[in-house]
């Protein structure tokens, strides 16, 4: 047996050794599918079954796996690579051998043995970097059915000539939202129940090679009371109150939430494009109330996120005893409680979130209650405005919105038929 099929038997060995399953040789679909799942959890690369089923000799298979699925083994047992855990197997190999020539006395062989261990190490990296995997024979995009919710979106491929092992379709930002898809096929579908704007990405074994945007909109105001897997919808006739919208303890209940365990997360929702609003230069004005707070709600937490083509920014609010929950965002940065001085997010109990939003030429300025509360300088260009999410642990009401750059101003009743 050659040399690299000795180290990959070795590999799989280890594999099967930290998982102490049935012997492999038993092992069926799940059990393929199911160590997909827990390799793409800690390397976040994506094998599919039949790449693993291949590996294992369960489907055959004449062509030596690919650098990027020995990675992702290597990785899997905790290796920085499959160059790693290739010399990390040569050196204990090596070690051996020199102990037994300086027993016999042949010391002078030593430097012999040293030269040959960095010249196998040269060329392993040389081999990984030599014959880089072909992904540039490619096709992707996006269809809507539908400009409302729920919203089925095809994604349509093609990595036929490409020389990937496995092929991931990522829905959304979060990489958990991942689906492996058949290299053979070029269709697959999905339904997206929650407006927003995602980049959806094509990932060729471990790499993204390509992004397409899918903006979700809302259709003016939308009450979304969230539930999995299928959340309720409040269009804007069930959620304007006079001037304002709400999402009440009532429509909880109506829809079937027990208040008494767990609470959910509620939003109001006005995803669409506006007229050039850069995130580099806007201002937002809101006035809104986060109005349950019993049980899991007790910290009235409520937050404003603004999504924008190249990132988003999320403004949270929680009673002040709460504050060390919080975390804030803006594009490309993140900022934590726990390590941050959030201090000024906190605010009295059952009292009203006055938030104003100013960035311009990239330097944020935030006032909470028309306190200034917080100055930071954008690290990169957020893209345009395309949405904004009041959110509610519970019920909330917005009594008040709008947002401006330049010539452009809108207002929560512009968007209120």
């Amino acid at each position: 047996m050659m040399q690299n099929e000795l180290l990959i038997k070795k590999c799989l060995e280890k594999v099967e050794h930290n998982l102490n399953w049935i012997d492999s040789h038993q092992w069926q679909q799940k059990h393929f599918e199911t160590l997909t799942e827990l390799i793409y959890d800690k390397t976040k690369v994506s094998l599919s079954p039949l790449t693993l089923k291949r590996l294992w000799g369960k489907v055959k298979y004449e062509s030596s796996p690919s650098v990027t699925t020995l990675d992702a083994l290597a990785r899997f047992l905790e290796y920085d690579d499959w160059i790693d855990f290739q010399c990390s197997h040569k050196a204990n190999r090596s070690s051996v051998q020199v102990n037994a020539l300086i027993n016999k006395g042949v010391v002078r062989w030593l430097g012999f043995v040293i030269g040959g261990i960095i010249l196998s190490i040269t060329a392993v990296k040389l081999v990984a970097y030599i014959s880089p995997k072909d992904y540039s024979s490619f096709e992707f995009s996006v269809q809507k059915m539908a400009s409302g919710l729920p919203n089925t979106v095809y994604f349509k491929y093609n990595v036929k000539k490409t020389d990937a092992d496995s092929v991931t379709i990522q829905q959304t930002w979060n990489p958990q939202l991942h689906h492996l898809v058949d290299r053979d096929k070029t269709d697959f579908s999905c339904v997206y129940y929650y407006p927003g704007y995602y980049n959806a990405k094509l990932v060729l074994d471990s790499t993204i090679v390509s992004q397409q945007d899918v903006h979700i909109t809302s259709n003016g105001w939308l009450g979304v009371l969230h539930k999995d897997p299928i959340p309720f919808y409040l269009h804007t006739a069930a959620i304007l109150k006079d001037t304002k919208l709400t999402i009440t303890k009532a429509q909880l209940i109506d829809a079937g939430f027990d208040l008494n365990g767990e609470i959910p997360l509620t939003t109001l929702n006005l995803i669409q494009p506006f007229d050039s609003i850069p995130g580099r230069n806007f201002e937002l004005k809101a006035s809104f109330k986060q109005t349950f707070a019993q049980g899991e709600a007790i910290c009235q937490k409520s937050g404003l996120i603004i999504l924008c083509t190249n990132g988003y920014f999320y403004i949270p609010q929680a009673i002040k005893g709460c504050v060390n929950e919080l975390t804030m965002h803006i594009p490309e940065k993140t900022f934590k409680a726990e390590d941050t001085d959030l201090s000024h997010l906190g605010i009295e109990k059952h009292a009203r979130v006055d938030l104003r939003l100013s960035v311009f030429d990239g330097v944020l300025n935030l006032k909470i209650n028309e306190n200034s509360t917080f100055v930071d300088s954008l690290t990169t260009d957020p893209g345009l405005v395309v949405g904004v999410k009041f959110g509610f642990h519970g019920a909330g009401e917005l009594s008040d919105f709008n947002i401006q750059s330049g010539d452009y101003c809108y207002t929560m009743l512009d968007f209120i038929p």
